[in-house]
């Protein structure tokens, strides 16, 4: 699947009232971007910032989490330049079940190949993420994003100690933390987002097989 790159980046550069981020080391063939929420903690370089619609959708609603407490560790990933982005340009129609694995897949090994000493030893929230501007007004691509994320989350916790979560137009109401009627999962744009379990995903573990595998890695 093609990705944006940063040469594509710099030209939708926006000087000094872009989003910043910087360039990472990725995955062979793979293009991915932290995204500096916090430079008073970002030593590195190589910072350029850009107006790239895919950019500002997605990190829009990293923020709209944080503000609204949708989620609790969201707050802490934007205060330690925690999200890591890669645009998919690909467009609905040619995304199958079979691609999207392999996109899930491929957050796993980019969080592998990640620094695994973020914040400390007992939390790792860096977070890895799919963008897929080209996909953002189509139905069927949004339902087919959750339904792989569904049926790979047994999977990526067991074997990897991650959980996925996919986010988009379309979304449902309420969450597993939050119930109610609020669109908690509701972004401008796809969004599926790879992370280390943490102590406090206990309460998402949902059935005997995840839970076993939650206490064995996490206590």
């Amino acid at each position: 699947m093609k990705m944006l790159n940063l040469a594509q980046l710099k030209a939708n550069d926006a000087a000094n009232c872009g989003i910043a981020l910087a360039p990472q080391k990725s995955v062979k063939g793979t293009d991915f971007f932290k995204y500096i929420s916090n430079p008073d903690k970002f030593s590195g370089g190589g910072i350029v910032r850009t107006a790239h619609p895919a950019i500002v959708e997605a990190t829009a609603y990293f923020h709209k989490v944080s503000e609204n407490k949708y989620c609790p560790f969201v707050k802490y990933i934007l205060q330690e330049n925690g999200f890591s982005l890669g645009v998919f340009l690909d467009g609905h129609k040619s995304v199958s079940y079979e691609s999207m694995k392999k996109v899930i897949n491929l957050l796993a090994d980019q969080l592998e190949f990640s620094d695994k000493n973020f914040l400390n030893a007992k939390t790792n929230l860096t977070t890895i993420v799919a963008v897929f501007p080209n996909a953002k007004g189509n139905r069927e691509f949004c339902a087919m994003m959750r339904d792989t994320r569904a049926e790979l989350r047994t999977q990526m916790i067991v074997q990897h100690n991650m959980t996925i979560g996919s986010m988009g137009p379309y979304a449902e109401f309420g969450g597993q933390a939050r119930p109610g009627n609020e669109y908690q999962f509701e972004a401008e744009i796809p969004l599926i987002m790879a992370r280390y379990l943490d102590r406090a995903d206990k309460i998402f573990m949902d059935n005997d097989v995840v839970k076993e595998a939650f206490v064995r890695m996490r206590g």
